[in-house]
């Protein structure tokens, strides 16, 4: 069965020597990354693996993570650039006209007066 990734941020670099790395995240609240404690990250959106979260820290709306078995600065730096994900069935379940963003994608969108917007 083919899992299905959301993309929640970007990996942007290394942070310290300790092999911490800078989050740039997607999602509307910072802290929304912090409920996972395993991400899956790729550098192009096809292929991803799986990393465990063994700390995070938020800082004026900055993210820092360090994953399990990353320890030095030169490591982390490996992964800049890569796309940070969650499986999209571990999303929490929304109420009635709720979405997420990214099931809006391809949507045709109509104003109050029915007028079709274009891209």
């Amino acid at each position: 069965m083919k899992e299905d990734y959301l993309v929640m941020g970007q990996l942007v670099g290394s942070f310290g020597i300790k092999g911490w790395i800078k989050v740039k995240v997607f999602t509307e609240l910072v802290e929304t990354l912090e409920n996972y404690k395993q991400w899956f990250i790729s550098s192009d959106e096809k292929n991803w693996s799986s990393l465990s979260v063994e700390s995070i820290k938020v800082s004026q709306n900055r993210m820092m993570v360090k994953f399990e078995g990353i320890n030095d600065r030169t490591v982390a730096d490996g992964y800049r650039n890569y796309w940070v994900g969650v499986l999209k069935n571990s999303l929490p379940k929304l109420t009635d006209n709720k979405f997420y963003w990214d099931d809006l994608i391809g949507c045709e969108v109509h104003n109050t007066m029915d007028y079709y917007l274009e891209n």
